[in-house]
């Protein structure tokens, strides 16, 4: 079930002044459970080291999907998900569709913080 996931960040404006500044999402492509985690900032160490924690609770999966920005392209993450054997598929950034899932729940989660 947890084999295939797409990530994305979201930043999530008037919690920036408080405690974190962007909330990361992991979507499952088989169910379509969605893991949001709140991030301190978007350095790749961070969602890195954030990533790693998600995996150990849920598993790794077999393959991650991301849009390719920065966080997703930087040295800690790309180290640790060769270390669970995580292959990482980079989506086009320019074109939302091609990780419509993780952006559908980024939209999601900005719909569900503006209620608050």
């Amino acid at each position: 079930c947890w084999s295939t996931v797409s990530a994305d960040l979201a930043e999530i404006g008037w919690v920036c002044k408080r405690r974190f500044c962007a909330v990361l999402l992991l979507t499952c492509h088989f169910s379509g459970f969605t893991v949001v985690s709140p991030l301190k900032d978007r350095k790749s160490a961070t969602v890195a080291t954030e990533m790693a924690s998600l995996f150990a609770l849920l598993g790794a999966p077999a393959l991650l999907r991301t849009d390719g920005g920065p966080c997703f392209r930087g040295r800690p993450l790309a180290e640790m998900l060769s270390l669970r054997a995580v292959k990482h598929r980079v989506e086009s950034p320019y074109a939302s569709f091609s990780n419509g899932l993780a952006e559908r729940a980024v939209a999601s989660v900005k719909f569900l913080t503006r209620q608050l």
